[in-house]
């Protein structure tokens, strides 16, 4: 079996991996050494190497390691692992800090690493093939050169991030933006004073968001609705008008979930306010509330249940122990109101439950109504899910800030952070309390319309962030709410064609009458 050449590229910069000038010419120079190799090995009676993987590295950083721990270089590595990249085989490389530029010691592990597994490694520039066991003279060369090639690729970095750092500071002391690359929907000003909001980006990222919270969407149904969407970038030029200059990438899922987990919409960088928001908090944080609890319970994009995560089975076995599952959102053919319905999941995947089925829509009738009753601000919704979400990102830093206090119990600034986190804690479980205590409105005002996804969307996320559930037995539903417990009772399993009639309430049993 002919061994195969493996080319590796790699460009740090964004603006490199847009224009593709730096993968270019690397292109260019690897492909053009491999052949002139190749030409060499034909002509002392050697095997040609046969062309085998391109991996390629764009706006990956070097010094970070991200190209190791996200990018294509890893892939590389599990390649070599898993036996894809074959003993004999060769990488061609540029130079060695298109490779990396990080820790000297790091970079030679993983160099070892390749080499150990008999893949050779050529460097271009040098026009040196570096195998195991070199020896010699010419082993020792290789090996100096190559050591002083990964110190200066480090050295470099390092000091290009010094200079970074430094002129970033001095415009900080003077007021202006120093971050270079911003979003796309803004654009920094020709003075570096401030930025100014692209209102066509702009509207692409409310947009995003309101398909996210209003319909329920997820990124492949939102990337469908954007999918003739260009974003271009904006720049001003040497008159200081403001230009377009490239075109973004293609929308796709993964730009679709950065956009709605970018703290950067409402104006928060490294948790201070940089940048002019476009998204409202409280919008921004319901999103990120929306992650947590998952959404679903239907195809093509739909939100179908309103139970989703909310309701549970309330039935009994033989020895009188409860259920507990939650129950799955099913439909078969049949004439509406029937061929909709809930199962136990228990009774689903484990046939372990006697359940019979509900008849969805009667359930959903029931629920919407009784919650009616109810009072709910239609904002508390939004305002106690952004509230969380907050919380929950709090929790999140403290316990960082936590374990870099252990590391580096001699750093004054860890504990001060610590110290301001539990503060800010302290802060929003109270504003958290307060919310869920505040006088609501009718949830009737909402006027929402179930035959619509966004709206058994926002019931749903009503359900969760007011804290009500549904236990469902054979022949009743109980809603159970912190302030509230209260007992729904029909025949609602799918059996059932008795639609639901009279209702009669007390103080806290509402009976349904068949």
């Amino acid at each position: 079996m002919k061994n195969k050449y493996h080319l590796y590229h790699r460009v740090s910069k964004a603006i490199q991996a847009d224009d593709g000038q730096g993968i270019e010419r690397q292109q260019q120079t690897t492909r053009a050494w491999i052949e002139k190799h190749n030409d060499e090995r034909s002509f002392n009676q050697q095997s040609r190497y046969m062309p085998g993987n391109v991996y390629e590295d764009s706006g990956r950083s070097g010094y970070t390691e991200a190209n190791f721990k996200k990018g294509k270089l890893g892939q590389l590595m599990r390649d070599i692992e898993l036996g894809h990249i074959e003993k004999g085989d060769i990488i061609v490389i540029e130079l060695i800090d298109r490779f990396s530029r990080s820790n000297p010691d790091f970079v030679k592990d993983q160099l070892r690493t390749i080499l150990k597994a008999g893949v050779k490694i050529a460097i271009t520039k040098w026009n040196i093939v570096f195998e195991n066991g070199m020896r010699g003279i010419e082993g020792v060369s290789a090996n100096l050169l190559l050591e002083i090639g990964i110190y200066l690729a480090n050295q470099e970095s390092e000091q290009k991030s010094e200079r970074i750092r430094a002129t970033n500071e001095l415009l900080k002391k003077k007021g202006k933006k120093h971050i270079a690359k911003t979003p796309f929907w803004l654009v920094r000003t020709p003075d570096l004073s401030g930025h100014e909001v692209i209102e066509d980006n702009a509207e692409i990222v409310r947009k995003v968001f309101d398909l996210r919270l209003e319909k329920g969407m997820g990124a492949m149904k939102i990337v469908d609705e954007l999918k003739d969407t260009v974003i271009y970038r904006y720049v001003y030029n040497d008159d200081e008008e403001l230009v377009k200059s490239v075109a973004n990438k293609p929308i796709c899922e993964s730009s679709v979930r950065h956009i709605l987990r970018n703290p950067n919409v409402i104006g928060r960088l490294n948790d201070e306010m940089y940048y002019p928001p476009i998204i409202a908090e409280n919008m921004f944080y319901a999103v990120q509330n929306s992650f947590t609890h998952g959404k679903g319970g239907g195809g093509k994009g739909e939100f179908n249940n309103i139970f989703r995560n909310v309701a549970r089975c309330g039935c009994r076995d033989n020895e009188g122990n409860i259920c507990g599952y939650s129950l799955t959102y099913e439909q078969r053919p049949a004439k509406y109101p029937n061929g909709i319905y809930l199962k136990c999941n228990n009774k689903r995947k484990r046939k372990a439950c006697s359940a019979d089925n509900i008849n969805y829509y009667y359930a959903q009738e029931i629920a919407y109504e009784k919650l009616k009753t109810m009072q709910h601000d239609k904002l508390s919704a939004l305002d106690v899910s952004a509230l969380e979400a907050q919380l929950d990102e709090i929790e999140q830093r403290i316990c960082t800030a936590r374990d870099f206090m252990m590391r580096f119990p001699d750093d004054s600034e860890w504990i001060k952070n610590y110290e301001n986190l539990i503060e800010k804690r302290k802060i929003l479980e109270s504003e958290i309390k307060e919310e869920s205590g505040k006088s609501f409105n009718e949830v009737e005002e909402l006027n929402l319309d179930l035959s619509k996804s966004e709206d058994r969307f926002r019931l749903n996320q009503i359900f969760k962030d007011n804290k009500i559930s549904f236990i469902f037995t054979e022949k009743s539903m109980q809603i159970e709410h912190e302030n509230e417990n209260l007992m729904a009772t029909s025949i609602l399993h799918s059996k059932s064609k008795t639609p639901i009639m009279n209702v009669e309430s007390s103080n806290d049993i509402v009976t349904f009458k068949i």
